[in-house]
């Protein structure tokens, strides 16, 4: 039953910079055993992150780069349209 219930849950998913990664990690451990929901954050770079922020593969994503103002309206757009957030 156990593992049914961890194949249904899809956990949270997350990319970007390589340089939060150690903390994250860290982080995404004390809050699976505080509440059981897995964090997987995938350090593949900033623009990998963007990339996947904005085609709506990861639910968050870290840059050490600032995001361009047309990124942003992508992404605002995409919460809205598709979590109406």
């Amino acid at each position: 039953m156990a593992a049914a219930t961890a194949a249904a849950d899809p956990g949270l998913a997350g990319a970007g910079g390589t340089a939060i990664y150690p903390v994250l990690a860290n982080r995404a451990a004390q809050y699976r055993a505080l509440t059981g929901v897995a964090v997987n954050y995938q350090p593949i770079g900033s623009g990998g992150g963007i990339q996947q922020i904005e085609t709506g593969t990861v639910a968050f994503a870290n840059s050490d780069m600032p995001l361009p103002p047309t990124t942003v309206t992508l992404i605002e757009k995409y919460w809205q349209r598709e979590h109406g957030i």
